[in-house]
């Protein structure tokens, strides 16, 4: 479960570097994705996968059907394929957010990053990309590389966890209406958020009674994620104090 306190942290920290990276006039396009990969390192076929080093994702070739970290994070076609589309077509022209996500306008479509609990998105230089996590094995590391957005000179966007690195929901879609989490954000879209909580309210009391009334609130408003959404384990507990 998204904490909204986290998902804003994360989206600043991303908005700090895009602001400052799109004042150098230089496109920030997409040269490349990086991940820990899931499988066990003994079953890749090069010595450098075998150590657990950070991986780069190519979708120009056929894919196996069991590659999970390939499936949940690169883009869709026509940019995986014998005649996919070149990555850096892609380019990031702004970064917005949902109380549960980070979303990014990629030029041809939006990038959706729903972030659990304990990952955190951080941008890095090329030379700390390079010094502290490409030449680093995740064994020697205290987070694993969930996904990192590889815009060449201009820095890396690098989801990281302390968990399994499998963890993240990615989506790729090409309108932002299609984005599957929409949840309205109490300090920015306040109108529509009081109007989700009051169809909510109408929908669970009215009629008739239930067994759902007796639900504890802090129960009953964690379950309406798409309500209250970024009320996590910490942020509910939080805001029920307040009450």
């Amino acid at each position: 479960m998204s904490e909204y306190q986290q998902v804003l942290a994360c989206f600043l920290s991303a908005r700090r570097w895009f602001d400052s990276a799109r004042d150098s006039n230089q496109p920030l396009s997409l040269r490349r994705l990086w991940v820990d990969d899931t499988a066990e390192p003994k079953q890749a076929q090069d010595r450098r996968k075998q150590a657990g080093y950070v991986r780069s994702l190519d979708g120009s070739h056929d894919i196996p059907a069991d590659d999970t970290t390939f499936a949940n994070v690169y883009p869709p076609e026509p940019w995986r394929g014998p005649n996919a589309k070149p990555l850096h077509s892609l380019s990031l022209q702004e970064v917005g957010s949902t109380p549960r996500s980070l979303v990014l306008h990629m030029k041809h479509c939006y990038l959706q990053v729903q972030l659990p609990s304990h990952v955190l998105c951080q941008a890095l230089t090329r030379e700390q990309w390079e010094t502290s996590v490409a030449q680093v094995p995740p064994k020697n590391r205290p987070f694993s590389v969930v996904v990192a957005l590889d815009f060449g000179e201009n820095g890396l966007l690098v989801f990281i966890t302390s968990l399994n690195p499998g963890c993240l929901k990615v989506d790729w879609f090409t309108s932002l209406e299609d984005l599957p989490s929409q949840c309205a954000d109490v300090y920015t879209d306040y109108t529509r958020f009081l109007q989700g909580v009051a169809t909510w309210i109408c929908h669970r009391y009215y009629p008739p009674p239930s067994s759902n009334q007796d639900r504890l609130a802090i129960s009953a408003i964690q379950e309406a994620d798409s309500v209250f959404g970024g009320m996590g384990p910490y942020t509910v507990n939080e805001g029920c104090l307040r009450f």
